[in-house]
């Protein structure tokens, strides 16, 4: 699983690191994972922590005005600490 998830995501960064400005951000949510990339202006998170963790999402992207919305948002894997945050 974890070779189809990195295939994906090198099929979407590659072409960005080459011809795009790209910016990847891993937000310290405790347990799980939460990463937001952004690329022209375009962005999108990977997981989103503990359902309880969406505030911390929400914190970065008030320090982060220039990301308005995630244009893709990707669930790794069902796990609620993966997956809690996400709906907030």
């Amino acid at each position: 699983m974890r070779k189809i998830i990195a295939l994906v995501l090198a099929l979407i960064l590659i072409p960005c690191m080459a011809l795009a400005d790209l910016t990847v951000y891993f937000l310290d949510i405790g347990q799980g994972d939460c990463a937001v990339i952004e690329c022209d202006g375009e962005a999108m998170i990977i997981d989103g922590g503990l359902p309880g963790k969406s505030d911390h999402v929400y914190s970065f992207l008030k320090k982060h005005p220039e990301i308005n919305r995630f244009l893709y948002m990707v669930a790794t894997h069902p796990d609620n600490d993966h997956i809690g945050g996400l709906p907030g």
